[in-house]
């Protein structure tokens, strides 16, 4: 209990002294989509450390050296780094900061057997960090470009005429339509990779299978994405051109985030399944020995 007093002080004065970058998290998540899924980590992460606290806090100990390095550490991100970058970068690089520094305190408190035992949980926080505005804009021009890509082959197929102007244009019957950046899928995709690395933790063992998994989550963020530009346009074009402006349009995501979640979780499915098969094999061939 008094080491567990001793570490919510810490938080609190960590919190404390990143308190200026912390609320600029929170405005930032707030107004702007493309960053939304930030405020759900730190709750995921505190969630997957009370799930697995019997395991993770089964040996503690004080580590104080350790700890007290990476406190520094994240105090020198915070006071000699951020300061000398632009807003953007300067953001990301205290977030980084407070993040490095309270892993410190964690380590600190419970020893380094603890923090390996949490070392997903709390490398999940590392997610809180913003991508600066100038990388950000990088990957939603390949969300863009991915999904206007795969909606010309989807067109193609539902055999919908369509005339690919430029990159992101595309000249329907009757309108013409754009896969502008509010149309590139980035707020579902930062979501379905967020989602798929929660899942790939709690239900596969291999980090190969892992990676492949999380991988996977941005090819079908890039498919869901077209399949949503492809309904919405066949239903504007052929049944009712209120589609465009209708609650399909502005608040469907949810329906078509589970184009994307089916086929992840089936995915997921086949990966625990051929898990479980290569453990048995395993465990057959070491008795057979």
């Amino acid at each position: 209990m008094r080491r567990s007093v001793f570490f919510l002080c810490f938080s609190v004065a960590v919190l404390s002294v990143f308190s200026a970058p912390s609320k600029l998290l929170v405005r930032l998540a707030l107004d702007d989509a493309r960053y939304t899924s930030i405020l759900a980590v730190p709750f995921i992460s505190l969630g997957l450390l009370w799930l697995n606290r019997k395991t993770i806090f089964a040996n503690v100990r004080y580590a104080p050296a350790t700890g007290l390095i990476l406190v520094l550490a994240g105090l020198l991100l915070f006071v000699g780094i951020s300061s000398r970058l632009n807003s953007e970068y300067s953001l990301s690089a205290g977030i980084c900061g407070g993040i490095v520094a309270w892993v410190g305190g964690f380590v600190c408190c419970y020893g380094a057997s603890a923090a390996r035992g949490a070392l997903f949980p709390l490398g999940l926080l590392f997610l809180m960090i913003p991508i600066p505005g100038e990388v950000l804009n990088h990957v939603v021009t390949f969300l863009q470009r991915g999904s206007a890509d795969t909606t010309a082959v989807l067109f193609k197929l539902a055999r919908i005429p369509a005339i690919r102007e430029g990159g992101f244009r595309f000249v329907l019957p009757g309108v013409t339509i754009e896969v502008a950046e509010e149309c590139s899928g980035i707020r579902s995709t930062l979501s379905l990779l967020v989602t798929s690395l929660l899942a790939a933790y709690l239900f596969l063992r291999s980090n190969w299978l892992r990676g492949f998994f999380v991988l996977l989550a941005v090819p079908i963020g890039i498919f869901k994405n077209a399949v949503r530009i492809l309904t919405i346009s066949w239903l504007g074009v052929y049944v009712d051109s209120g589609f465009w402006v209708g609650r399909l349009h502005r608040n469907g995501g949810f329906v078509f985030f589970l184009v994307a979640a089916v086929p992840m979780l089936l995915v997921l499915r086949l990966l625990a399944n051929r898990e479980r098969v290569t453990k048995r094999g395993k465990q057959v061939a070491i008795e057979l020995q």
